[in-house]
């Protein structure tokens, strides 16, 4: 298939009917004249928002999403299982002082002394906190219960709580749970109400020396902030698959990220899998595109479309 220039590319957005398996982009959105449907390669809604090049400055959800004359449908519960995976190794890695024994390997000497105590952890007994307890949520408290963890979460919905979750509050008390947690994971679409939620004031209720891990949208998470509460002590470590304002493959050099102590990023590959189609989500995205496309040829309500207003 030949290489769309971004011009070519804006014509055909604007004769389509629908876009499949589309990020929504602000720009690309504002071209479309004749669009009634988006099948939405992710979970939320954030990029139609927001201008290109994930800019930091939110604006309005477009009123044609509000108002349903075009209906955005998402890939939610798919990939969930390598993004909890990817948060559980994370994890572990920084629990355990993997990340700095990969630091001495590359430097051709192990020092046993340069690992603090406060980093060689046993997980069963500790407590992990999910905010966010959608399908990755669910799946990383799976894991986390099976290491021996106490498990708590946030989640804005009703249902019902699963066995592997100790306790599931609202997402205000969220504030007092991050400082019951001795790692956090953050799961949760990104959304206004969700964009730069972990911040100086919420790393202050964190505990000293705790754990946070980010496989959500990344724009969750302050980046200045998180760096200024590793240097501190603050945060024992943190481990992330997307930056703020994007991800780690798009950082320049100098970012204070890449030399910030205790983190671990990833380029944007927690939900990526190698062994099958189906394991990495290829297969389920396609199956799901396929028969929402089915629907909306023969005029069939639409699967898994996204609530507007909520953002996901």
């Amino acid at each position: 298939m030949a290489v769309r220039t971004p011009e070519e590319k804006k014509r055909e957005i604007a004769d389509a009917d629908a876009l499949l398996r589309m990020p929504c982009n602000r720009e690309d959105f504002a071209a479309a004249k004749k669009l009634h449907w988006i099948q939405q390669g992710s979970v939320t809604i954030a990029g139609c928002s927001e201008a290109a090049e994930h800019t930091k400055v939110r604006q309005e959800v477009p009123q044609q999403l509000l108002d349903g004359t075009v209906v955005i449908t998402n890939l939610q519960g798919v990939l969930t299982r390598p993004l909890a995976e990817h948060a559980i190794a994370m994890m572990m890695a920084l629990g355990r002082g993997l990340d700095i024994n990969v630091l001495q390997q590359a430097k051709g000497r192990f020092d046993k002394t340069g690992i603090p105590p406060g980093r060689l952890w046993v997980f069963e007994g500790r407590t992990l906190l999910v905010v966010g307890l959608g399908g990755i949520g669910r799946q990383v408290a799976q894991l986390a219960h099976g290491l021996g963890m106490t498990v708590i979460a946030t989640d804005r919905s009703d249902r019902p709580k699963p066995d592997t979750v100790n306790y599931v509050g609202r997402p205000g008390e969220l504030p007092d749970l991050v400082g019951k947690a001795d790692v956090v994971v953050l799961a949760v679409p990104l959304t206004p109400e969700t964009q730069h939620l972990f911040n100086t004031a919420m790393f202050a209720r964190m505990k000293r020396g705790s754990l946070l891990i980010n496989v959500a949208s990344g724009g969750e998470v302050v980046s200045e902030d998180l760096v200024a509460a590793l240097k501190s002590g603050q945060l024992g470590g943190a481990g992330l698959d997307l930056a703020d304002p994007a991800n780690p493959s798009r950082l320049e050099p100098s970012d204070p990220l890449f030399s910030a102590p205790n983190l671990i990023m990833s380029p944007e590959t927690a939900s990526h899998a190698v062994d099958t189609d189906a394991a990495s989500g290829g297969e389920d995205m396609w199956i799901i595109a396929r028969e929402n496309l089915r629907r909306y040829i023969d005029g069939d309500k639409l699967y898994s479309v996204v609530d507007a207003k909520r953002g996901y």
